[in-house]
């Protein structure tokens, strides 16, 4: 487990780094900016416990919301992630029995992106639907839904592919 925490942490402070003081939507002015810190979620090894995998996404969220002033939605969606990750597995990956002998760094790049897709779509619609909170702006949540979901998955796509190690 400390060599798998190790991996963990390698991931976990540059891709924080980069989510906090790189892709700052405000410092850069954009309105779009892809969340790299997903790929924290993808890569938490499958033999973590529940609860430590649960605490990692509400920290991981929380240090985004505390740097950038969100106000909680990044933590909430990750916990959220966290919690539906059993089920994204089974879904992605439905013929392992177990979800614990899945290895995502040693799957086909298809799976990763089919994987890193659906997480990348659940945990955007309910960010954007936190952040605007109104259905009457509906055309407003599938717009940014959308735009940053496509720019989330390339930015996060180029990254698995540039840190492979196959």
């Amino acid at each position: 487990m400390s060599k798998n925490l190790s991996r963990v942490l390698v991931w976990f402070f540059p891709l924080l780094f980069i989510q906090i003081f790189v892709l700052d939507p405000y410092l850069l002015g954009l309105k779009y900016v892809p969340f790299i810190y997903i790929l924290l979620f993808i890569y938490i090894p499958n033999n973590y416990p529940k609860w430590l995998v649960l605490i990692i996404g509400f920290f991981t969220g929380f240090l985004i919301d505390f740097s950038n002033y969100y106000g909680g939605i990044h933590a909430i969606c990750g916990l959220i992630i966290c919690f539906l990750r059993p089920n994204i597995l089974k879904i992605i990956f439905g013929d392992v029995l177990n979800t614990n002998d899945i290895k995502i760094e040693k799957e086909s790049f298809f799976n990763k992106l089919k994987y890193l897709s659906l997480v990348v779509l659940i945990h955007h619609l309910f960010i954007y639907l936190f952040i605007v909170f109104d259905l009457k702006k509906s055309m407003l949540i599938l717009e940014s839904f959308f735009i940053n979901s496509l720019i989330s998955i390339v930015i996060c796509s180029f990254i698995i592919i540039l840190t492979n190690k196959k």
